[in-house]
């Protein structure tokens, strides 16, 4: 069993709340971040603030709850 207290959860920098999830990629800057930085878009529920942090990745949030599978990038129909 891994020690899920030794981690940090996700907090909003606006607003400090831990109430985040993963936000769509929004845009070609959100798919530059991700692929070249490993950073994820996250929204706050909260107070609804967007912004980006490097990838938690792990299976499960901060929380220690079952996450919400990470929103995959949406294309325009043509």
């Amino acid at each position: 069993m891994t020690n899920m207290d030794s981690k940090e959860p996700v907090r909003c920098p606006k607003c400090a709340s831990t109430d985040v999830r993963y936000s769509y990629t929004q845009s070609a800057w959100d798919m530059i971040l991700d692929l070249l930085f490993s950073m994820d878009a996250f929204r706050c529920r909260s107070c609804r603030h967007r912004f980006h942090k490097f990838d938690v990745g792990d299976e499960e949030d901060r929380s220690g709850e079952t996450p919400e599978a990470k929103p995959q990038p949406q294309t325009k129909a043509e």
